[in-house]
């Protein structure tokens, strides 16, 4: 009787621990507000906190890195690089439910972040924290990024410091003749850039 009480004690102590519900933590900034080394930091503390974790980001961000993650100043990590959440859940499902958490970079790309997020946090019962930009070059909307606030948990805008006058930088500036909003591009092709330095150049 003793035995069978503990067995259902823990096979009821599973099921809560299944049951548990995800969470949804967003990250924004402009270009080189270091969203990808604050998701570096946060796979990091997660390790040495031994909660399992895998990481995302999306297959065009191969400026670094063919296989990996990368910051602009090249720190790697380990990551599944897809073209859609949808194409990642079905292939790496076995992956997710051995995890606690999934970090997502480059968040903006992502044609059914939205969805695919609500449904890792509400159906998978993970907790997921979304790094990207909140505005293209032209200071719009970007993405499925801003779409997720009403939907999370804790929210954080990251700042840059301006190339101009080495202020807080909250917008993303291109410096080269396109007008798609999807170019990915590094140095050469964007600068943060304040709101007066941004307003400055716009007015030129």
């Amino acid at each position: 009787m003793g035995n069978h009480e503990s067995k259902m004690t823990e096979s009821n102590s599973q099921e809560e621990q299944r049951m548990l519900p995800g969470s949804l933590h967003v990250c924004i900034g402009p270009m080189y507000a270091g969203k990808t080394s604050k998701l570096i930091e946060t796979y990091e503390d997660m390790l040495s906190e031994d909660k399992k974790t895998i990481v995302l980001t999306h297959s065009s961000e191969i400026r670094y890195s063919i296989e990996k993650l990368s910051t602009h100043d090249e720190k790697h990590i380990s990551c599944f690089k897809y073209g859609s959440i949808d194409a990642f859940i079905r292939e790496k499902k076995e992956d997710i439910d051995s995890v606690d958490s999934i970090l997502i970079d480059e968040a903006q790309f992502f044609p059914d972040l939205f969805d695919k997020v609500l449904y890792m946090v509400n159906k998978m019962n993970k907790h997921v924290y979304v790094f990207g930009l909140d505005g293209d070059f032209q200071r719009n909307k970007f993405g499925q990024v801003l779409d997720l606030i009403p939907q999370c948990d804790t929210v954080e805008k990251l700042h840059s410091i301006c190339n101009v006058c080495r202020e807080p930088a909250i917008f993303s500036h291109r410096t080269c003749d396109s007008d798609k909003q999807v170019f990915v591009g590094s140095q050469d092709a964007y600068q943060p850039l304040c709101r007066q330095c941004y307003n400055s150049k716009k007015n030129h």
